[in-house]
């Protein structure tokens, strides 16, 4: 059985890791109504220390918008690696 978590900073990464979880999912406030990782550097950053440890990331996006602000949303998926 293979496992999925959420993580919001640092220290869940690592339990993440040291729990064996090969996937994980990352919001951050502007796509997620629950999230608690504040802005697109710390969501970045999760990201990559993620991807360096071979896990493969899921971007929560869990939010309704309009077409106009979804289109205002593509410049923060552009900056997101």
């Amino acid at each position: 059985m293979q496992f999925i978590t959420y993580i919001e900073n640092q220290s869940q990464l690592k339990q993440a890791l040291d729990s064996n979880i090969k996937e994980v999912i990352i919001s951050c406030q502007s796509l997620g109504r629950y999230s608690k990782t504040i802005d697109i550097d710390s969501l970045s950053l999760l990201a990559k220390i993620a991807k360096e440890n071979k896990l493969k990331v899921i971007l929560e996006w869990d939010i309704i918008i309009v077409e106009s602000d979804f289109k205002k949303q593509i410049n923060f998926f552009k900056q997101v690696d």
